[in-house]
C-alpha cells in the first residue's frame, strides 16, 4: 500500500501522463492510487462498507480532513442503483480545499477541483471521508491535513456586513460590472470565498455584488440550512461571519 505522499504523486502522474482512461472509474482509480485490492463494485458500497467514517457538510472545516483521505458523495439513482462518487483529498491550499477526481474537466481525465464542485455541478450530496478503504486501514495522519503554507492564520481582512448588503441590494439592478461606491474592499473577499467554494466563476470576482454573486451566496446560505426568504442571496451577520471564519476574514457591522 502506498503512503499519502506517494498516493498523491501517483494521482498527479495520472493527470500529467495517464496510463488509461478513468471514465466512470472513480473507485478503481482511488484504490489503485493507494495500491490496494478491489472489493466493492461501486463507490457508494465502499462508503457503506467503511468502518472509520467521518461525516462532512458543505460548510465543514477542511483543515480537519487528513490529506489523502477518500471523500465520498451520494448521487442520483441510476436505474435504481446508487453508484455515488469517490475522490482523494489533496489538502487545504491558498485557493481553498482541493481533491483529485476523474471526469470533472473531461471524461476519463484526472484533475483537481474544489470538493464542493460535485454539489454545485452534479447535484451530489457530500457524505464524508473515511480512514479505511476496501477494508484496509489507510493510516492517515491528522497533521497531514494541511501544508505549512496553508495553516490557518488569524484573519487579516475586515468585511463590513452593512457595506456588503448595500452592494448586494444595489449592484444586480445596475449595468454589468457596476460597483457600489466604497464597497469594493468588502465585496472582493466574499466573492473570492465563493470562488473557492466552486459557486462563482473566478472572472466574476470583480468587486461587484451582481446577480451571479447573489446566486452564489444563495448556495452558501442553503449549505448552512437556510431556506425560503432566509436564502435570498443577501448576506446576513451570521452567514457572513461563518464564511469569514472559513476563509480568513473578520466581519464587522
Amino acid at each position: 500500500m502506498r503512503n499519502t505522499s506517494d498516493t498523491l504523486d501517483w494521482l498527479r502522474a495520472q493527470h500529467e501522463n495517464p496510463t488509461q482512461s478513468w471514465y466512470r472509474l472513480c473507485l478503481s482509480v482511488t484504490r489503485q492510487a493507494r495500491g490496494i485490492d478491489g472489493k466493492y463494485a461501486r463507490a457508494y458500497d465502499a462508503w457503506v462498507g467503511a468502518e472509520d467514517k467521518h461525516p462532512l457538510t458543505a460548510s465543514a472545516d477542511w483543515h480537519q480532513v487528513p490529506r489523502g483521505a477518500p471523500v465520498f458523495y451520494k448521487g442520483p439513482l441510476e436505474d435504481g442503483v446508487e453508484f455515488g462518487h469517490i475522490v482523494t483529498y489533496f489538502g487545504a491550499t491558498e485557493a481553498g480545499p482541493l481533491v483529485w477526481s476523474n471526469d470533472v474537466v473531461a471524461h476519463g481525465k484526472m484533475n483537481m477541483v474544489s470538493p464542493l464542485w460535485f454539489i454545485s455541478h452534479w447535484g451530489h450530496t457530500l457524505l464524508g471521508w473515511t480512514g479505511d478503504l476496501n477494508g484496509v486501514d489507510l493510516h492517515l495522519k491528522t497533521d497531514d491535513s494541511t501544508s505549512g503554507a496553508a495553516k490557518k492564520a488569524a484573519p487579516t481582512k475586515t468585511v463590513s456586513v452593512a457595506s456588503v448588503v448595500r452592494a448586494a441590494n444595489a449592484d444586480p439592478g445596475r449595468p454589468q460590472g457596476h460597483r457600489t461606491k466604497d464597497a469594493l474592499d468588502d465585496v472582493l473577499p466574499v466573492e473570492q470565498a465563493l470562488v473557492k467554494l466552486g459557486w462563482l466563476p473566478a472572472n466574476l470576482a470583480d468587486g461587484s455584488f451582481g446577480t451571479s454573486t447573489v446566486t452564489a451566496y444563495q448556495q452558501w446560505q442553503r449549505s448552512l440550512g437556510y431556506q425560503g426568504k432566509d436564502a435570498d442571496g443577501i448576506p446576513g451577520q451570521v452567514s457572513l461571519s461563518r464564511l469569514g471564519a472559513k476563509f480568513g476574514f473578520r466581519v464587522t457591522a
